[in-house]
């Protein structure tokens, strides 16, 4: 197991699950982690998504692409595409 790549899941997941809550930015606006654990989000990125290596991961960010942070509904991006994907929205 890569504990590097674990670590960074780990914390990736604390955000967006403190992103959601009710009171914060995201929660605010509806937007939710349906993930129902952490294993299940790890299991999505590096079996669903193929991201097993910390080397592939390390500079990428998580991107919704449904309404939701949910299995199916994320996908990892560069800091360049990320900003591309929301300067589209505006």
């Amino acid at each position: 197991m890569d504990t590097a790549l674990r670590r960074f899941l780990i914390q990736r997941f604390a955000v967006i699950t403190q992103r959601c809550k009710p009171h914060k930015c995201y929660g605010i606006r509806g937007i939710k982690n349906l993930f129902k654990s952490f294993d299940e989000f790890y299991h999505h990125i590096t079996i669903d998504l193929g991201y097993d290596n910390w080397n592939d991961i390390k500079d990428l960010v998580v991107h919704r692409t449904k309404q939701h942070y949910e299995p199916g509904g994320i996908e990892l991006l560069t800091p360049a595409e990320h900003r591309v994907k929301h300067s589209k929205k505006e």
